[in-house]
Protein backbone atom coordinates (compact mmCIF):
# COMPACT_ATOMS: atom_id res chain seq x y z
CA UNK A 1 0.00 0.00 0.00
CA UNK A 2 1.04 3.40 -0.96
CA UNK A 3 1.94 5.46 2.57
CA UNK A 4 1.67 9.06 1.26
CA UNK A 5 -2.49 10.35 0.94
CA UNK A 6 -3.85 11.55 -2.54
CA UNK A 7 -6.00 14.11 -1.14
CA UNK A 8 -6.79 15.49 2.23
CA UNK A 9 -9.58 17.91 3.54
CA UNK A 10 -9.33 20.03 6.33
CA UNK A 11 -11.12 22.96 8.48
CA UNK A 12 -9.66 25.49 11.29
CA UNK A 13 -10.42 28.23 13.52
CA UNK A 14 -8.01 30.87 12.95
CA UNK A 15 -7.00 33.90 15.24
CA UNK A 16 -6.90 37.53 14.43
CA UNK A 17 -3.49 36.91 13.63
CA UNK A 18 -4.14 34.00 10.78
CA UNK A 19 -2.52 31.47 13.31
CA UNK A 20 -4.06 28.17 13.44
CA UNK A 21 -5.51 27.44 17.34
CA UNK A 22 -7.87 24.67 15.83
CA UNK A 23 -7.21 22.30 13.03
CA UNK A 24 -9.28 18.99 12.09
CA UNK A 25 -7.68 16.93 8.92
CA UNK A 26 -8.82 14.00 6.99
CA UNK A 27 -6.34 12.09 4.08
CA UNK A 28 -7.24 9.44 2.18
CA UNK A 29 -4.97 7.36 0.79
CA UNK A 30 -4.86 4.66 -2.04
CA UNK A 31 -6.30 1.55 -1.48
CA UNK A 32 -9.08 2.76 0.24
CA UNK A 33 -7.44 3.95 4.06
CA UNK A 34 -8.38 7.08 5.61
CA UNK A 35 -6.77 8.71 8.23
CA UNK A 36 -8.20 11.75 10.37
CA UNK A 37 -6.75 14.16 13.36
CA UNK A 38 -7.31 16.90 15.42
CA UNK A 39 -5.22 19.65 17.66
CA UNK A 40 -5.28 22.87 19.32
CA UNK A 41 -3.29 24.94 20.93
CA UNK A 42 -6.84 26.04 22.86
CA UNK A 43 -7.07 23.13 24.93
CA UNK A 44 -5.81 20.69 27.19
CA UNK A 45 -2.90 19.22 26.39
CA UNK A 46 -3.09 15.33 24.66
CA UNK A 47 -0.92 13.37 23.03
CA UNK A 48 -2.88 10.32 22.12
CA UNK A 49 -3.25 7.92 18.75
CA UNK A 50 -5.49 5.32 18.48
CA UNK A 51 -4.70 3.21 15.30
CA UNK A 52 -7.84 0.96 13.83
CA UNK A 53 -8.18 -1.73 11.81
CA UNK A 54 -10.51 -4.36 10.92
CA UNK A 55 -8.86 -7.09 13.79
CA UNK A 56 -8.72 -4.46 16.08
CA UNK A 57 -7.19 -1.65 17.72
CA UNK A 58 -3.59 -0.19 19.34
CA UNK A 59 -3.92 3.13 21.85
CA UNK A 60 -0.79 4.91 22.79
CA UNK A 61 -1.84 8.53 25.42
CA UNK A 62 1.41 9.47 25.59
CA UNK A 63 2.41 9.12 22.37
CA UNK A 64 4.16 12.13 20.85
CA UNK A 65 6.53 13.64 23.71
CA UNK A 66 6.87 10.80 26.44
CA UNK A 67 10.43 11.44 27.72
CA UNK A 68 12.12 8.96 29.75
CA UNK A 69 8.71 7.74 31.22
CA UNK A 70 7.56 4.17 30.40
CA UNK A 71 5.22 4.14 27.45
CA UNK A 72 2.19 1.53 27.51
CA UNK A 73 0.91 0.53 24.36
CA UNK A 74 -2.70 -1.22 24.53
CA UNK A 75 -3.71 -3.54 22.19
CA UNK A 76 -7.70 -4.31 22.24
CA UNK A 77 -8.57 -7.46 19.78
CA UNK A 78 -12.31 -7.79 20.31
CA UNK A 79 -13.22 -10.49 21.94
CA UNK A 80 -9.76 -11.63 22.64
CA UNK A 81 -9.36 -8.58 24.80
CA UNK A 82 -6.65 -6.13 25.86
CA UNK A 83 -3.01 -6.85 26.06
CA UNK A 84 -0.99 -4.34 27.40
CA UNK A 85 3.34 -3.64 26.65
CA UNK A 86 5.25 -1.18 27.76
CA UNK A 87 8.46 0.05 26.38
CA UNK A 88 11.14 2.25 27.95
CA UNK A 89 11.05 5.68 27.40
CA UNK A 90 14.18 7.85 26.17
CA UNK A 91 15.02 11.41 25.47
CA UNK A 92 14.16 11.44 21.76
CA UNK A 93 16.13 15.00 21.05
CA UNK A 94 19.10 13.41 22.36
CA UNK A 95 18.58 10.02 20.10
CA UNK A 96 18.10 12.30 17.36
CA UNK A 97 20.89 14.50 17.83
CA UNK A 98 23.16 11.27 18.11
CA UNK A 99 21.83 9.62 15.36
CA UNK A 100 22.83 12.81 12.79
CA UNK A 101 26.01 13.31 14.47
CA UNK A 102 26.54 9.15 13.80
CA UNK A 103 25.10 9.46 10.18
CA UNK A 104 27.96 12.36 9.51
CA UNK A 105 30.86 10.61 11.87
CA UNK A 106 30.60 7.16 9.79
CA UNK A 107 29.61 8.83 6.39
CA UNK A 108 26.04 7.03 6.57
CA UNK A 109 22.39 8.10 5.43
CA UNK A 110 20.04 9.54 7.84
CA UNK A 111 16.90 7.45 8.73
CA UNK A 112 14.31 9.50 7.25
CA UNK A 113 15.67 10.83 4.14
CA UNK A 114 14.92 14.35 2.59
CA UNK A 115 12.40 13.18 -0.04
CA UNK A 116 10.44 12.13 3.34
CA UNK A 117 10.24 15.27 4.43
CA UNK A 118 9.32 16.85 1.32
CA UNK A 119 6.66 14.25 1.10
CA UNK A 120 5.18 15.25 4.27
CA UNK A 121 5.15 19.24 3.97
CA UNK A 122 3.20 18.64 0.54
CA UNK A 123 0.57 17.18 2.18
CA UNK A 124 0.86 19.81 5.29
CA UNK A 125 0.55 22.21 2.63
CA UNK A 126 -2.63 20.24 0.79
CA UNK A 127 -4.33 20.68 4.46
CA UNK A 128 -3.62 24.28 4.39
CA UNK A 129 -4.92 25.11 1.22
CA UNK A 130 -8.12 23.17 2.14
CA UNK A 131 -8.88 24.77 5.73
CA UNK A 132 -8.45 28.28 3.95
CA UNK A 133 -10.81 27.39 1.50
CA UNK A 134 -13.48 26.30 3.13
CA UNK A 135 -12.64 22.52 3.63
CA UNK A 136 -13.45 20.82 0.29
CA UNK A 137 -10.66 18.41 -0.99
CA UNK A 138 -7.15 18.98 -1.98
CA UNK A 139 -5.22 17.04 -4.01
CA UNK A 140 -1.78 16.21 -2.61
CA UNK A 141 0.89 16.97 -5.20
CA UNK A 142 3.71 14.37 -6.21
CA UNK A 143 6.55 15.82 -7.08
Amino acid sequence: MEKKPHSVRATAQWTERGVDEAFAGLLHFPGGAVAHFDCALTLERCERFEVAGSDGYLEVDRAFLPGTDDVVIEDVRGREGRTSHTMSGDDEYRLMVEHFADCVLHDRPVRYPVSEAAANLRTIEALYRSARCGGGTESVESS
